[in-house]
């Protein structure tokens, strides 16, 4: 299942991507690079170069802007 994450004014930021059979969910920017993966069996999210970022599924906070 791929989620579309939007604006206020309807711009794509990115997608989450739910990978049930790996049990992990992947964030991606607007141009589909992967910014985060959040798996589910570990309760861990980590950023593409594979650090650790925190427990829970921190993806959303890879494609909203500050």
């Amino acid at each position: 299942m791929r989620q579309t994450i939007r604006d206020r004014h309807g711009h794509v930021l990115g997608t989450i991507e739910q990978q049930p059979l790996t049990g992990r969910s992947l964030a991606r920017d607007a141009h589909g690079v992967i910014v985060a993966v959040y798996d589910e069996r570990s309760d861990t999210t980590r950023d593409a170069r594979g650090v650790l970022i925190g427990r829970g599924n921190r993806l959303a906070a890879f494609l909203v802007p500050w």
